[in-house]
Order: C-alpha cells, then sequence, then structure tokens
C-alpha cells in the first residue's frame, strides 16, 4: 500500500458497482412508502372527492369527449408539427446553421 493510502478507499470499478447496487435499491422502492401517510391519504381522498364531483354533476359524457378532443386537435395542429420541426432542425443541421 502507498503512503497515504487507506485500506478503505475503494478503487474505481468497486465504486461503480457499488453506486450501481445503491441506485438499483432505490429504484425497487414504491414511491407511496416514502411519502407522509397524511399526504397520502389526503391526495387519494381529494382524488376520489373530484371524481365523484365530476361523475355527479357532468350531465353527459359528451363534454368530456369535446374537451379532450379540442386538446388532441390542439396538440395534433400546432404542438407536435412544431416539436418534431425543432427535433429535425436539431438533428440535421449542423452548428453553423447549414446542412
Amino acid at each position: 500500500m502507498a503512503q497515504g493510502e487507506s485500506a478503505t478507499q475503494m478503487t474505481q470499478p468497486e465504486m461503480r458497482e457499488t453506486l450501481i447496487k445503491i441506485q438499483d435499491q432505490q429504484d425497487q422502492q414504491l414511491a407511496y412508502k416514502d411519502i407522509n401517510n397524511c399526504y397520502y391519504y389526503g391526495a387519494t381522498l381529494t382524488f376520489y372527492a373530484l371524481i365523484l364531483a365530476g361523475a355527479s354533476l357532468i350531465e353527459g359524457v359528451d363534454v368530456i369527449f369535446e374537451f379532450f378532443g379540442t386538446i388532441c386537435v390542439a396538440n395534433l395542429s400546432f404542438l407536435f408539427p412544431g416539436g418534431f420541426y425543432l427535433v429535425a432542425r436539431k438533428k440535421f443541421l449542423d452548428k453553423s446553421g447549414t446542412r
């Protein structure tokens, strides 16, 4: 062992492996178990109340279809083409702006 090195110092591959194990453990945890119970039950009951209120107050399903239809039309008409243009421009043009 060289002077200044400790026995607990890890090599680069060992450190990478340890970090991967820690990340895997974090990925396997369920998100709702980390939330405070008051927030979890409060959000769940609020969401349930909104669903019940919507089901009681909305007279017909046509209102729901019209609402989501307008959102889909706006996305298909404006957002998707604009997004595709930006992705294609970034992909096919070099830094100087020429082909």
